[in-house]
Parts: structure tokens; C-alpha cells; sequence
């Protein structure tokens, strides 16, 4: 009888735990390119460009205290306006160089693609990051009032890992035009590719060498809304 009351108590207070996971997916309410935009600077300016598909979500307590999130990228979201430099992108962040002839030499064809299988494939086809600790400046939330929040990442790019502080995250809780609770989140970020060994190969344009500087910028608008 003992371990009846135990195995019963136990399997509410289980039971308990689970109910107060609050599930948040990416909204696509907003138009997707709002989401998230990137500028790379190279030797004559700027490429700005645009990711069309984002996946990912977080997990949440009832006092809105995020438990687990992640936001994943898949590489060939990765636009910028020229086919050309789309692919040389994805050579730079997908391929393993130990495995191909990239970056000695330019993997993508004629027709802007790269190979499906084989060395020269992409190995690395996502850009992830995973929310470790977030410590927020005021608690609980507040419908429509900005919380400016330090976020501890994991973030994996070209199958490595590194992990970083993002200070000064805004995220407000809000209501989407259908009436459901979610968050928004605002972030600038600033990378840098050496910090992931990522190789861009310079472009050659007759006797000029054109090439990709280090540090990328990030602008991360997301909302996403309770399931």
C-alpha cells in the first residue's frame, strides 16, 4: 500500500513538472525575411542578404522562464541576391576541407550547384544555435514591455562549436493577430568566421583579388508563438 502512495505521488508530481512545459514554434504570421538578415563585408563594400526558411522554438516554464531553446538555419536559406556568391557561401560553410578539393580550388559548377554525394558534397547543411542560460533584467514578464536579457549560446557552424555570451537580447511577450501568447526576439549579433575555421576563398576578377573580411553582422527579429 506504501508503494502504491509513493508510485501515485510520484507519478504527479511527474506529471506536474510536464504540464508546466510551455511549447513556442517560429512564427510565420511575420514575413519571413524580417526574420533575419546578415551583411558580409568584403574588399568594395557590403553583401547583405537574407534567410528564407528558419527553424527551431523554445521551451518554457509557467513564470515564462525559458528551459530550453534552439533556432536552426539550413545553410541553403543563406541568399544574397547573386546565385554565384549563394554557392560560394555554401562551399565556404558546408564542405569539410579535409575531405575535398575546396578551398585549393571552387567546387560549384556552372549552374551554381554542388555535387549531392562524394567528398565535395556538403557535410555541414545547418547553422545551429542552442540557448544554455539566460539571465533577465526584470521578472516576471509583461505583455508588450521589452526585457533586455544576456544569453549564453551554443553555436555550431561548419560542424564546430563554440560557446558565447550575446549581451543586451531584447525578447517582449506578446499576442499575435490570432490572439495567441508568444515572444518576440531582437538580437544583433557579431561573428566571426575565423572563430569557426571558416575558409572563404578570394574571387578573382582578372588581375583583382576579391576578397570576404572576418567579422559578419547578424540581425535576429523572431517571434515565436505558443503551440
Amino acid at each position: 500500500m506504501k508503494k502504491q502512495l509513493l508510485f501515485i505521488f510520484a507519478s504527479l508530481f511527474i506529471g506536474n513538472l510536464q504540464a508546466e512545459e510551455i511549447h513556442y514554434q517560429i512564427s510565420t504570421e511575420r514575413f519571413v525575411k524580417e526574420m533575419l538578415t546578415f551583411s558580409i563585408p568584403y574588399s568594395f563594400g557590403t553583401h547583405d542578404g537574407i534567410v528564407s526558411e528558419i527553424q527551431g522554438g523554445i521551451i518554457t516554464n509557467e513564470a515564462d522562464q525559458v528551459l530550453r531553446a534552439y533556432f536552426q538555419v539550413p545553410i541553403k536559406a543563406l541568399t544574397t541576391g547573386n546565385s554565384t556568391r549563394d554557392c560560394h557561401m555554401r562551399e565556404a560553410l558546408g564542405i569539410d576541407y579535409s575531405q575535398s578539393r575546396f578551398p585549393k580550388e571552387h567546387i560549384c559548377t556552372n549552374d551554381n550547384s554542388l555535387p549531392e554525394t562524394g567528398p565535395d558534397s556538403v557535410q555541414y547543411p545547418n547553422i545551429r544555435l542552442d540557448f544554455l542560460n539566460m539571465s533577465l533584467a526584470q521578472d516576471p514578464f509583461s505583455i508588450g514591455i521589452p526585457q533586455i536579457s544576456d544569453v549564453t549560446v551554443n553555436m555550431t557552424i561548419h560542424g564546430l562549436s563554440k560557446i558565447f555570451k550575446f549581451e543586451k537580447i531584447t525578447i517582449t511577450k506578446i499576442f499575435n493577430n490570432n490572439g495567441a501568447q508568444g515572444f518576440r526576439i531582437y538580437a544583433k549579433l557579431n561573428l566571426s568566421l575565423k572563430d569557426f575555421n571558416v575558409q572563404v576563398k578570394p574571387l578573382k576578377i582578372g588581375p583583382v583579388s576579391v576578397n570576404v573580411k572576418d567579422r559578419v553582422s547578424v540581425n535576429v527579429a523572431i517571434d515565436v508563438t505558443k503551440i
